[in-house]
């Protein structure tokens, strides 16, 4: 029983678009998280010189 869950669970992940999608895209959305934080630690700081 558990392991027709853990089959059905697993193809459900492969399948989903996120996964499914090339690591490159993946990492792209990693880079421009990172970007977005620096930019607003960046104005937080600058903001709280004023």
């Amino acid at each position: 029983m558990l392991r027709h869950r853990l089959i059905t669970l697993s193809g459900g992940l492969c399948t989903h678009p996120y996964w499914a999608a090339p690591a490159a895209w993946r990492a792209g959305g990693v880079e421009l998280r990172r970007a977005a934080r620096t930019h607003t630690s960046a104005t937080a700081e600058g903001e709280a010189r004023t």
